[in-house]
């Protein structure tokens, strides 16, 4: 006897025998009834072997760069997919959710990206997903939530959220994604509008200015933010926008008042790093800080940025 899946769902299918077949239910009541005496056992795929790596799935950020807390996907009645990262999938792998196959589609996209469909949505809660190539091994377990619909999913996010990570936290990420109306509702304290970020070190302001963010930076003045607040290292936000050759940021910074002549832990002002020589250590900090925060633009395309950033502060400087 052996378990098949076919047009009629899946089934125990008698040796040699297609059309004796038995549903799990009907066999559990056959046994009960003292009809049948069976052992039930597994084994893995024909091609479960080193040549056939176990697919890996993990959240959006890089897999091998993942650590701490991790965004999961949220399912809702209308919205039934989810985008995450995998590897080494094939075409067509069985969709497994709670230990159970379950019907939808799987989709590759760019990268390393694949877009999951389910058929129907589980019940509310946590689930854990994986995915089966054929024949081979199955992925890590990975979580995933359900919930009713898309004003509990809301909720239900902000509740993971808040109950898990520091509200400070919770600026920084949305900083991070450029979330103006996420980090506006959580922006209702001028402690933490000025506050450093326990990894970062930076105030929200300077996390917004670093990456050019204009809308951002101006939410955060309009909520009471301190433009001269300085971070762990003493840079302030104009520091931190200098060093990425935002101008339209720089120049936002001073007409609210950002002080052009503060001076870091390095002794430098804004304009010294906008005019600072391009130095092997500076190049390997900034492709490091590029990283963090999502600069995309290359060490030479900075320096030519800077340059209009280095006239603007001179301005502000010696006026």
């Amino acid at each position: 006897m052996c378990y098949v899946t076919g047009s009629e769902g899946s089934r125990f299918v008698a040796d040699g025998d297609q059309d004796a077949a038995w549903s799990s239910n009907e066999l559990l009541a056959m046994a009960s009834a003292g009809e049948f005496v069976g052992t039930v056992t597994g084994r893995h795929g024909e091609k479960a072997n080193v040549d056939h790596p176990q697919p890996a799935l993990g959240t959006l950020s890089a897999i091998e760069r993942q650590s701490g807390r991790q965004r999961f996907p949220m399912l809702y009645d209308e919205s039934l997919v989810m985008t995450i990262q995998a590897r080494h999938l094939d075409d067509s792998p069985h969709i497994v959710i709670d230990g159970r196959r379950v019907e939808g589609s799987v989709t590759s996209g760019e990268g390393e990206k694949i877009t999951i469909e389910l058929a129907e949505l589980p019940a509310e809660g946590m689930h854990l997903l994986q995915l089966q190539n054929r024949g081979e091994l199955f992925s890590n377990d990975f979580i995933f939530h359900a919930a009713a619909d898309e004003a509990a999913a809301i909720a239900l996010r902000e509740r993971i959220e808040q109950t898990n990570v520091p509200e400070r936290q919770l600026i920084s990420d949305a900083i991070a994604a450029n979330d103006l109306d996420h980090a506006g509702a959580l922006l209702h304290a001028r402690a933490r509008i000025n506050s450093r970020g326990s990894q970062s070190r930076a105030t929200p302001s300077s996390e917004a200015a670093v990456r050019g963010q204009v809308k951002m930076v101006q939410l955060l003045i309009d909520r009471g933010a301190d433009v001269n607040a300085t971070n762990k290292d003493g840079n302030t936000p104009l520091h931190a926008a200098a060093f990425t050759g935002h101008l339209e940021t720089v120049s936002q910074l001073l007409k609210n008042g950002s002080d052009a002549t503060i001076r870091n832990d390095r002794d430098q002002t804004p304009l010294d790093i906008a005019t600072s020589e391009s130095t092997a250590e500076v190049t390997a900090y900034f492709n490091l800080m590029s990283r963090a925060v999502g600069v995309k633009a290359t060490p030479a395309e900075v320096q030519e940025r800077q340059k209009e950033v280095a006239r603007l502060l001179k301005a502000a400087t010696f006026e």
